[in-house]
């Protein structure tokens, strides 16, 4: 999957237009994501997603930064020694974009603020 647009609060990949926050798994993409606390990304907020023990997880933390990522996440992913990047939306998307596998990605993208 590529996502070929981004602006505030709307992405679209391939043909397909979305206007809330989501993630991209390597199968599927799971639209309307909302978090426990909006603007805090939390280890239980993807639980259900990261039993599929990804090698890479790319977090897009909305067009100005606003999402923050709770430190027991961060801990998680470590001691897993799961890769992550975590940036703005715009510079998650081109990380995501040039991955050449992205079979054992997943990421999550706010798409606002």
């Amino acid at each position: 999957m590529i996502i070929s647009e981004y602006k505030f609060g709307k992405m679209k990949i391939g043909e397909q237009s979305f206007n809330r926050d989501l993630i991209i798994l390597p199968d599927r993409i799971i639209s309307s994501w909302w978090r426990k606390e909006g603007h805090l990304l939390q280890l239980e907020d993807l639980e259900g997603f990261l039993d599929q023990m990804p090698e890479l997880i790319i977090i897009g933390t909305g067009k100005y930064g606003m999402m923050k990522i709770a430190s027991e996440l961060i801990q998680w992913l470590e001691t897993r020694k799961v890769k992550s990047f975590i940036g703005k939306s715009d510079l998650a998307i081109q990380e995501y974009n040039n991955l050449p596998d992205k079979s054992k990605t997943i990421a999550a993208f706010h798409l606002t603020c």
